[in-house]
């Protein structure tokens, strides 16, 4: 009963341990033990061919010095004159002198094989005499019957021919043994005789075997045919093994190799090296079954050791998951406000103070849990409205925390306060928090009456709002109805606060997951408060059917810059309030309002550096209010009333002109015409036919500036034409103005204007 609960309770804990000391001790024990049980079985198997690859150099070494030893006493005998004689010359039995001739070689013959106890007999054959002298005697041999079709292989190996045993040489025998066969030529190297030296087979056989001192497996000889010779007992699987004695014959000249059968199953370790004489292999073969008690020892331990590690594992987890889960339980209880019994603070291993100690912590950390649960709720929403991706799995977790409906119409309504109403909250802290907190409470009390509403501020001076719009309700009356309460909303606060607002809503989105669309279209009305001012209502819908609906009923700019060209400049000053009217009363013109006053001022620019007036004091504040139009400007009628003042004042300054002098006008003509090129002060004087220093001094005096200074400001009016009218390359652009180098340009560029060419053509291209 004691272990039935503890498995019902604590078996998934059980398992969770058990796996990780599964993962991080079992399984690489295993990988481990098994990756040394095959790396021993390999090294055991190496051991094994190498011991017997060293067996096999003694071998060859002893069985190729007794074959070197016979063919040296082949060649003694093939230099000796005694031979040679009988060879060369013939022979009469019937006379005694020449015949004890004979006897003497034999006696020479049977004294040689003394001396040799692994030579069975020397026999040499005189094709002069017919005659076959043996140290056995006369005729102890019998040629073979057609052994002359065997001199035209001995002409072919003149240094002699090995034959191994069982092959047929020049007698007639039922078991050849291993026999090396030399011609003998004469003086017109033509075959005079042979030498045959025949060794004894079992006596090398038997040296092999010797030699040999593994309990099992064999050691034979392989010929250049892939015949085995000499041997004992050798498998018949080997020797049937078409694709070792192929192996033998095309590897170097010794290595070790694996044989496997798939029948009857056997399997040879085979350790083979070659002979110095000749092309024969020395190979020894040993059955792995020889190992299997090895290596099965090596397997045997391996179980043993992952079956006692399996089994700790299985012991460990059991007590782990018992001793962790009992504290466990005991800290949720306490986490759930329970009062712990002794048996429960036993497994804490805790005083009683301490845990009175933890229980006040509890307390204080759950009250600032609820306190946070608001908080954290608006950065989860503020993370959904600046468009941050959530998984769907989070999304809903967290939807569900914070009691937020993943599938609803949400809306985002911006409520901005004015500038200056901020400047007034941060003179005085606490006012400026009381003030704030003031003005949430009564937009969401307003918004509230509509919908499901929360808000909270993103910026000392931007209040976010969120709200979830009722769904039995038709979407353009309700954001009418909604347009109406934030228009009520703006005079009350005017009237009890005194502080400047401006009301953004968004347009509807169908699902949390969306939220981010509301609020780009909200923080895009924002924007508009320039034009409409304080204490407006801006509404998403309206602004994007004004945008399908935009149509403008002339160009202004351009009527402008006709106008300042003719010197009207009250008729420019009048259009441009005209602009300026269009806009506060047709809502589907506002989208471009910022394009067209940047426009205007380029306009304006542009007319003082060709008309000369590059100095005044009116360059520096327009070249400001284009760079930065809606931080310069509190809205659109103070931007209006600054422009048209200016124009007002150019005006007052240019009812009487000076007289320009005519080297200065013709110089400027020449700017106009020639700015592509490599102008030159210098180059102007000579066509002038005027001093140099004269046309600087008079240039200087005149416009206020040198002449270097007025080309770059003139260069970069045309390529602010260029950036803004048209899409050519920059690198073109600078072309076209008379700049061979895009990065000196850049560098000018940026010097004169404060921004590159290409973030010049972006804000234009925004606007």
């Amino acid at each position: 009963m004691k272990y039935g609960y503890f498995f019902r309770k604590k078996w998934g804990l059980f398992v969770k341990l058990f796996l990780s000391l599964l993962l991080v001790m079992v399984i690489p024990t295993v990988v481990a033990t098994v990756l040394n049980y095959n790396i021993s079985k390999q090294n055991l198997e190496d051991e094994v061919g190498q011991s017997n690859l060293d067996v096999l150099r003694q071998t060859r070494e002893a069985v190729d010095t007794i074959m070197g030893h016979t063919e040296n006493i082949t060649y003694q005998l093939y230099r000796n004159q005694q031979l040679q004689h009988f060879v060369a010359n013939s022979y009469d039995l019937d006379d005694y002198d020449e015949v004890q001739k004979i006897d003497t070689l034999m006696n020479m013959l049977e004294s040689i094989m003394e001396g040799s106890p692994y030579i069975s007999g020397i026999h040499m054959y005189s094709l002069e005499n017919q005659m076959l002298v043996s140290s056995n005697g006369f005729n102890q041999e019998t040629l073979l019957e057609g052994h002359e079709q065997f001199y035209q292989e001995l002409e072919q190996h003149p240094e002699g021919l090995w034959l191994e045993p069982g092959k047929q040489g020049v007698f007639e025998e039922p078991h050849p043994p291993l026999q090396f066969i030399k011609a003998i030529f004469n003086s017109s190297q033509s075959l005079a005789g042979y030498f045959v030296v025949q060794l004894s087979s079992d006596e090398f056989t038997t040296l092999i075997q010797d030699l040999y001192i593994r309990r099992s497996g064999s050691v034979f000889m392989v010929n250049s045919a892939g015949e085995v010779i000499m041997n004992r007992q050798t498998p018949s699987i080997l020797i049937r093994n078409e694709a070792l004695m192929g192996e033998l014959f095309s590897s170097e000249q010794e290595g070790v190799t694996i044989v496997k059968e798939d029948w009857p199953g056997e399997s040879w370790i085979v350790s083979f090296t070659g002979s110095r004489l000749n092309g024969w292999k020395y190979v020894a073969a040993v059955p792995t079954d020889e190992l299997e008690h090895k290596s099965g020892a090596i397997y045997r331990n391996m179980m043993i050791a992952i079956i006692i590690l399996t089994t700790v594992s299985v012991v460990l987890a059991l007590s782990m998951a018992r001793g962790l889960y009992n504290p466990i339980r005991s800290l949720k209880s306490m986490l759930s406000g329970e009062a712990l019994n002794e048996r429960q603070q036993r497994h804490l291993f805790l005083r009683t103070d301490e845990i009175g100690i933890i229980n006040r912590k509890i307390t204080e950390m759950s009250h600032q849990l609820e306190r946070s649960i608001p908080k954290l709720k608006h950065y989860f929403l503020f993370r959904l409205a600046a468009g941050e991706h959530f998984e769907p799995g989070e999304l809903r977790a967290q939807a569900a925390t914070y009691e937020l409906p993943l599938q609803g119409q949400y809306i985002v309504i911006l409520l901005q306060v004015g500038a200056r109403s901020v400047m007034d909250w941060e003179d005085e802290t606490h006012a400026g928090d009381s003030m704030r907190s003031s003005l949430r409470t009564l937009f969401m009390d307003r918004m509230k009456l509509m919908m499901t509403f929360d808000a909270f501020y993103e910026q000392s001076d931007k209040l976010i709002g969120i709200g979830i719009m009722p769904q039995e309700q038709d979407t353009d009356e309700w954001l009418a109805q909604l347009k109406n309460s934030c228009s009520e909303f703006l005079v009350s606060v005017r009237e009890l606060i005194g502080t400047e607002i401006c009301i953004s809503a968004g347009l509807p989105c169908a699902g949390l997951d969306r939220l981010h669309q509301s609020y780009n279209d909200a923080e895009w009305a924002m924007k508009y408060k320039f034009i409409l001012g304080a204490n407006s209502v801006i509404m998403g819908r309206d602004l994007i059917r004004a945008k399908q609906e935009a149509q403008l009923s002339h160009d202004y700019p351009q009527v402008i810059k006709a106008s300042l060209y003719a010197k009207k400049y009250d008729q420019a000053a009048k259009i441009l309030r005209e602009l300026q009217s269009m806009l506060k009363n047709n809502l589907h013109s506002k989208i471009e309002f910022t394009f067209f006053y940047r426009q205007i001022i380029q306009i304006v620019v542009q007319y003082l550096n060709e008309s000369n007036q590059a100095k005044t004091k009116w360059v520096d504040p327009l070249n400001r209010a284009f760079l930065h139009l809606e931080s310069e400007y509190r809205d659109i009628d103070e931007a209006t009333d600054s422009i048209a003042h200016m124009l007002e004042e150019i005006a007052h300054e240019n009812e009487s002109p000076a007289v320009m002098n005519s080297y200065i006008e013709q110089t400027l003509d020449m700017i106009r015409n020639e700015y592509q090129k490599d102008l030159s002060l210098t180059e102007i004087a000579d066509r002038l036919s005027v001093s140099y220093p004269y046309l600087s001094k008079l240039f200087k005096e005149e416009l206020g500036k040198n002449f270097k200074e007025y080309l770059t400001e003139y260069k970069l009016e045309q390529a602010k034409q260029l950036l803004s009218s048209t899409t050519l390359p920059i690198e073109q652009v600078a072309l076209q103005v008379g700049y061979n180098n895009y990065k000196q340009f850049s560098r000018m560029f940026k010097k004169y204007e404060m921004v590159t060419p290409m973030d010049y053509r972006q804000m234009m291209t925004m606007e």
